[in-house]
């Protein structure tokens, strides 16, 4: 993706976090307390309350957040069930090496997602971990980026990086989700409007 100069950064913000809650289909549940029958409810009347309450299904929402300036896109998985999903962004870091191998890794899997930027790509594959599979038999994500640090260089590391099993399980529902032409038009019109918040 060629640099640009942002000129809209609060807009730049709303038009992600527009398109990301506009294809997230993450939920969480709450319980319903029916109102009490009485002003001075004794125990036995909440506990047949308690027992009455209905669960709900509604759908989480997902938070920006700038990332600290070394750091790039990411999604908090600790918060699916609850009402916000924390993501972090940083267009900076959309110019960095890290994110150009990111996309040629992407772009490696899914010849068809060239014709999409880097950030719309980061951000399918961030919604990617909230909507896969991230626990594995066997698989410790720290251990496994510990590992890395210790057996790759910098340069090559990211490479290692992205074959790490909810890394690829993530990507791989990025991929799905582009296979479907209507997205493809959800991304475009994302990506519209993404642009329009920087200096021609």
């Amino acid at each position: 993706m060629k640099k640009r100069k942002l000129i809209k950064p609060r807009k730049v913000v709303w038009v992600m976090r527009d398109f990301v809650n506009s294809i997230n289909s993450v939920t969480y549940t709450d319980w319903i307390l029916p109102p009490p029958s009485t002003e001075n409810e004794t125990t036995e009347e909440f506990l047949a309350r308690l027992n009455s309450a209905q669960e709900v299904e509604y759908l989480a929402q997902i938070i920006l957040k700038k990332s600290p300036e070394e750091e790039g896109f990411a999604v908090c998985v600790a918060d699916i069930g609850e009402p916000t999903i924390s993501m972090w962004y940083n267009i900076e870091s959309l110019w960095s090496r890290g994110n150009t191998q990111f996309t040629q890794n992407f772009y490696s899997r899914c010849p068809m997602s060239r014709g999409f930027a880097s950030v719309t790509l980061s951000l399918l594959h961030e919604l990617g971990h909230i909507h896969s599979q991230q626990e594995f038999d066997g698989y410790n994500r720290l251990t496994a980026i510990s590992d890395l640090r210790e057996r790759y260089s910098k340069e090559v590391i990211n490479l290692e990086y992205f074959k790490l099993p909810d890394e690829m399980a993530a990507t791989d529902w990025a991929i799905e989700w582009l296979a479907n032409a209507e997205n493809r038009k959800v991304a475009k019109a994302f990506e519209k409007e993404f642009f329009k918040c920087f200096a021609k």
